[in-house]
Formats: C-alpha cells, sequence, structure tokens
C-alpha cells in the first residue's frame, strides 16, 4: 500500500477518551471477554421501549391557546417517537452480532495476539 498519499489528520479534531465500565456477563460464552463485558448490558424490551419512546409535552391549557400559538405546537410531533417491534428487533440483531463478533476477538484467549502477527 502506498503510504505517500495519506494525510494526517488536522490538528483541530478534539477528542475525550472515557473510562471503559466493565460489566460482568451471565452468557458463560461472553464472560472474561474485556471487548463484551464493555458494551451496556443486555436490557429486556420494557427498559428499551422506555428508553426509546419519546412524546411532546402536552397540557389541557394549549387547547384553550388561540390558533396562530397552537400551530407552534404541530412542530412537537416531530419530535415524538413510537417504539415499534422492529425496532425492539433490530437493536436485538445489533446486539447480538456485536457480541457474537467480539467473542472470536478475545485478547484473553490463548494465541490471540499470535493470530494478529501471523495474520499481517
Amino acid at each position: 500500500m502506498d503510504r505517500s498519499t495519506w494525510r494526517s489528520a488536522p490538528i483541530f479534531i478534539r477528542f475525550r477518551i472515557i473510562a471503559a465500565e466493565y460489566n460482568d456477563s451471565l452468557i458463560p460464552d461472553y464472560q472474561e471477554n474485556p471487548l463484551i463485558e464493555a458494551l451496556p448490558p443486555i436490557r429486556e424490551k420494557e427498559q428499551v421501549i422506555d428508553m426509546l419512546q419519546c412524546y411532546p409535552d402536552s397540557q389541557e391549557a394549549y387547547r384553550h391557546w388561540p390558533p396562530e400559538l397552537r400551530l407552534h405546537f404541530i412542530r412537537n410531533v416531530m419530535k415524538s417517537f413510537k417504539t415499534i417491534p422492529r425496532h425492539i428487533d433490530l437493536g436485538e440483531r445489533i446486539s447480538s452480532m456485536l457480541r457474537l463478533g467480539y467473542e472470536a476477538r478475545n485478547p484473553r484467549l490463548d494465541g490471540y495476539y499470535f493470530d494478529i502477527h501471523k495474520k499481517k
């Protein structure tokens, strides 16, 4: 690969380093894998729904306001989000795929570092 065309990253790019929080996994295949244990915990469907759903603030008094003011509340509908079964399914699939991919990349397994250098 020709690296002469590579450019260094601009100096103005900012980033922050966050310390990982590791969660113990109940699934034996995921235990002792720091990549998987650093992921958020697997949540129940009800928890996911509560985290995703968002409804605009609505008060009974708004209904009695003049029409020109109530018109501005219509845009609040765009802020709402109703969780449907497809969202739950997608979240479960992404969570499963991430964990499956990290399962084979466990840095605590014997031979992990040997395989990295061997593939170069």
